[in-house]
């Protein structure tokens, strides 16, 4: 079954203690989160100290467009002798991002302060949250302390269901990062005509409002020591400067730009209307051949019933992607590949499942300068690993109790029974 894991040692501790203190009762290390232990003054930390009766942390909030259920979760949590400390452990979700939600025994519903269910509780009724767009899965923890110690939370898992084509949502993952986080630096020169404090830019390249913008006056400082940028207006696409500048000045400036991003298939014909423009061609699904035999199998423990589904292992699929930077400039498209080649390799998270893809650079970044074309290309591919779950499962309702006596063995067995369940 797809499985969210969310190592406790990167949630969020929350809450002051005392209010205005900047000191939140949890705290992160290595191994997990736990609760502050502190001295007297009931903020700094004292080894022999008392600990806190709770502590709250957040998890990450993970997109998952094509999450169809929340079959339940599961978490990981130990006093300092070993012995679990799941019991201590109780949790807020949200699937949107933003409300967090708990079952109030009838319905799911927006908790108070201290409005925190189980773990039992949760799986008792995960299927039934609420789903709606945009989807996404995220917690709030409570960690409580007991007899002055305090558990150590190793993580938690969420088991999920979704309803997608991993191949096909690469296409809208690839756009989505594509358009989000892709920006070159641009650099045009310009000659004022009249004195001014403004300009409007005039480029192929699309300014991003909030990017890094640079103006230098290069009449009459050729050593660009002074940055004349004030802001920008995004509606206008106009930089205003920070004093006036004299006429025939040469203005140089440079900004972020980003431009047209298109994701396609590599046997689909593409038309090429402006440049600069940005092209993510990817070719068919091919399988790894390292599908493991048997089952994989989830179980989730409510209140009143203990369900496991089991499925067969997910399969290993790649792709080949290669990723095109067209622009007038040789620099600005060998410069885009190199860009592009560099947000891929940080990772890249499917927006339907919220899971890792692995990214394999086939062949790094190089300027390609085709006869008869009046413009450049940086080009880069990539292999891309990813896993496509089984949709099929089946479903069973773990056993509470099994008590079998086989009666006497000196016999022939006349008072031996079998019972299951509870």
């Amino acid at each position: 079954m797809p499985t969210t894991h969310y190592p406790a040692k990167y949630f969020t501790p929350t809450g002051e203690i005392p209010p205005d203190s900047g000191v939140a009762p949890g705290v992160t290390v290595f191994e997990g989160a736990k609760i502050r232990t502190v001295g007297a003054d009931g903020v700094t930390f004292s080894r022999s100290g008392t600990v806190l009766d709770s502590a709250d942390f957040t998890t990450k909030v993970v997109p998952m467009s094509g999450l169809s259920e929340v079959f339940g979760v599961a978490v990981a949590a130990e006093f300092p002798d070993g012995t679990t400390a799941a019991d201590q452990v109780s949790l807020q979700v949200t699937v949107d991002g933003t409300n967090y939600l708990w079952w109030d025994g009838n319905n799911w519903t927006q908790p108070g302060a201290n409005d925190f269910n189980t773990v039992a509780e949760i799986n008792e009724k995960s299927s039934d949250l609420p789903l709606a767009n945009p989807r996404k899965l995220g917690f709030k923890v409570r960690l409580t302390s007991l007899d002055n110690e305090t558990p150590l939370l190793r993580g938690m898992a969420a088991f999920v269901e979704f309803e997608v084509l991993t191949y096909l949502d690469l296409f809208e993952t690839l756009h989505d990062i594509m358009t989000e986080r892709f920006s070159i630096p641009v650099t045009r020169q310009l000659v004022l005509e009249a004195a001014t404090t403004s300009f409007q830019v005039d480029s192929e390249y699309t300014p991003k409002a909030d990017g890094t913008f640079k103006v230098f006056n290069i009449s009459n400082d050729p050593n660009k020591n002074t940055n004349l940028f004030d802001n920008f207006n995004a509606g206008t696409s106009t930089i205003t400067l920070t004093a006036q500048q004299a006429i025939d000045s040469v203005i140089e400036f440079t900004f972020d730009g980003t431009c047209t991003v298109q994701v396609t298939r590599a046997d689909e014909m593409i038309e090429i209307a402006t440049l600069p423009v940005t092209l993510v061609m990817l070719e068919d699904v091919v399988g790894v051949p390292n599908r493991l035999a048997g089952r994989v199998s989830e179980l989730k423990a409510g209140i009143a019933t203990t369900l496991v589904r089991t499925r067969l292992h997910p399969v290993y699929r790649s792709v080949d992607v290669t990723m095109e930077h067209s622009a007038r400039s040789p620099r600005e498209a060998i410069s885009g590949a190199s860009i592009m080649e560099r947000i891929i390799n940080r990772g890249i998270v499917l927006l339907s499942t919220g899971e890792l893809v692995k990214v394999v650079v086939k062949s790094s970044s190089a300027l390609m300068d085709f006869p008869g074309q009046s413009y450049f290309s940086g080009v880069f591919t990539a292999r891309l690993f990813f896993y496509e779950h089984a949709l099929d499962y089946q479903q069973f309702q773990a056993l509470g109790k099994v008590d079998i006596d086989m009666g006497d063995l000196s016999s022939e067995w006349q008072d031996d029974n079998f019972q299951v369940g509870d």
